[in-house]
């Protein structure tokens, strides 16, 4: 798994994140 395709899981990781916490 190359560095881009980390970085862009983390980055959905961080949206979806957020998203969880302005629903809660």
């Amino acid at each position: 798994m190359n560095v881009l395709n980390k970085q862009m899981l983390l980055h959905k990781n961080l949206i979806c994140s957020k998203k969880n916490i302005v629903y809660l």
